[in-house]
């Protein structure tokens, strides 16, 4: 029997942490990495 382990939903931010962890080993391996602000979806044009 396994219990199972909260995953936190697709649609909620990583934690800045996680993401500084996972842009220094990409650097460390030679990748160039730039962590942007998050940014609110932009509105749909409206068809006016």
């Amino acid at each position: 029997m396994t219990t199972p382990i909260p995953t936190p939903p697709f649609t909620e931010p990583a934690p800045v942490q996680r993401l500084e962890r996972a842009a220094a080993a990409l650097t460390e391996h030679g990748f160039v990495v730039e962590i942007l602000d998050d940014v609110p979806p932009r509105e749909p044009a409206s068809k006016s």
